[in-house]
C-alpha cells in the first residue's frame, strides 16, 4: 500500500499524498476490531497474532503516510481540520491506538500504547469539540461521524481496567457517555428533520452501533473492577446493551440502502461498529442469559463472526481495488 501510493513522487503522484484522507484510519479501527472479535469468538492464538500484526501494520502504514502529508502539505491538513466531517476522523488515530492496546493486551508494550492513546484522544477530543463550538457549522453539517471523537473515551477503559488503570478509566467513560447522549440527540434531529445523508456517508449510519455497544463493554469492565467477587452483572450492562441491540435491528432493516450505496472508504465505517456489537454479544449475554441457551449463543456468535469475517474481506478486497485503480487519494 506504501509503495502503490507514493512511488515516484513526481508531479502526478504528489497531489496523491496531498489528498490522502485521515478517514482511513477507520480502517485500522475495522481491522483491531476484527483482531479482538477473532480472540473472543475463535480464541486461535495464530490467528490471533496474524490478525493483530496485520492491523498493526496497515496502522504504521498509514501513519507514515500521514505524517508525510503532515510535512509536505500542511495546508491540506489544515483544510480536513476545518472540515465538517473529516474532522470528526482525527481522533480515529488515537481509537486506533487506544484497540491496538486491547490487542496487544497481554503483552508489556500493550501499556504504553495505551498511554499514548489516552494522552492524544485527551488532545484530539478537545480540538474537535473545541472546532465544533467555535466554527460555524450548519444543521446539515452534523453526521455520524461526530461520534467518533466521544467514542474514544468510551473504548478507554476496555483496554484500562485490564491494565489497572482504574482512575482514567473510571473518569474518561462519563464523558463519553454524556456527549454520545448529547450527539445522538442532535443526529437524529438531523436525519428526521433535515435532508437525507449524502451517498458518500450513509455507511456512517453504522457507527450508530458503536457507542451503545462500547459503552455496555466498559461499564461492564468497570463494574468488575468494583464490585465483590462473583458479584451478579450489574443490569445497567444489560440495558445498554438493550441499546445496541435495537440500534443493530433498525440498522438491519437499512440493509439494502447499505448494500446500494455505491463504494467509498467511508465503507469502513460498517466495521468497527458491528465489531463491538459482536465483542458486546460475546462477552455480556452470557453474564445474562440461562446457561441452558449457551448453545444457542455460541451458535449465534459464529454466525456473526462469519458473517463480519466476510464483510472484511469484501471491504479489503474493494479498497485494494481501488487504490490499484488509483482511486484513492483524489479531489473530491
Amino acid at each position: 500500500m506504501l509503495q502503490e501510493m507514493t512511488k515516484g513522487m513526481d508531479n502526478t503522484t504528489e497531489p496523491r499524498l496531498r489528498h490522502f484522507p485521515i478517514n482511513m484510519y477507520a480502517i485500522v479501527m475495522g481491522l483491531s476490531g476484527f483482531a479482538l472479535t477473532c480472540h473472543a469468538v475463535i480464541g486461535n492464538e495464530t490467528l490471533n497474532l496474524m490478525t493483530g500484526i496485520f492491523a498493526s501494520a496497515v496502522f504504521v502504514i498509514l501513519t507514515l503516510l500521514y505524517a508525510l502529508k503532515i510535512v509536505k502539505y500542511p495546508e491540506a491538513v489544515k483544510q480536513e481540520a476545518s472540515h465538517p466531517v473529516k474532522l470528526s476522523f482525527f481522533p480515529a488515530f488515537s481509537i486506533s491506538l487506544l484497540l491496538l492496546s486491547s490487542v496487544w493486551i497481554h503483552y508489556d508494550f500493550a501499556l504504553y500504547i495505551w498511554l499514548t492513546g489516552c494522552t492524544l484522544q485527551l488532545i484530539l477530543t478537545l480540538f474537535v469539540l473545541n472546532s465544533l463550538v467555535h466554527k460555524s457549522f450548519n444543521i446539515n453539517h452534523v453526521n455520524p461521524a461526530w461520534f467518533i471523537p466521544v467514542a474514544g473515551p468510551l473504548i478507554v477503559p476496555m483496554a484500562g481496567m485490564q491494565l489497572n488503570h482504574v482512575f482514567i478509566s473510571a473518569i474518561a467513560y462519563p464523558i463519553g457517555f454524556i456527549f454520545w447522549i448529547l450527539l445522538f440527540t442532535i443526529l437524529l434531529y438531523r436525519l428526521v428533520f433535515h435532508d437525507p445523508l449524502p451517498p458518500k456517508l450513509v455507511p456512517m449510519l453504522c457507527i450508530m452501533l458503536a457507542p451503545p455497544s462500547v459503552a455496555a463493554l466498559s461499564y461492564n469492565a468497570i463494574d468488575a473492577g468494583f464490585a465483590e467477587p462473583n458479584a451478579p452483572a450489574n443490569p445497567v450492562v444489560l440495558m445498554l446493551y438493550g441499546i445496541a441491540w435495537f440500534i443493530f435491528v433498525f440498522l438491519l432493516c437499512n440493509i439494502k440502502r447499505f448494500i446500494k450505496a455505491p463504494f467509498f472508504i467511508s465503507a469502513w465505517a460498517y466495521s468497527f461498529p458491528v465489531a463491538a456489537f459482536i465483542l458486546a454479544t460475546k462477552k455480556l449475554m452470557p453474564l445474562f442469559i440461562d446457561p441452558a441457551y449457551m448453545p444457542l449463543m455460541q451458535i449465534i456468535d459464529y454466525v456473526l463472526f462469519a458473517l463480519f469475517a466476510l464483510l472484511i474481506v469484501y471491504l479489503t478486497v474493494r479498497t485494494a481495488i481501488l487504490i490499484a485503480q488509483g482511486k484513492i487519494c483524489v479531489p473530491e
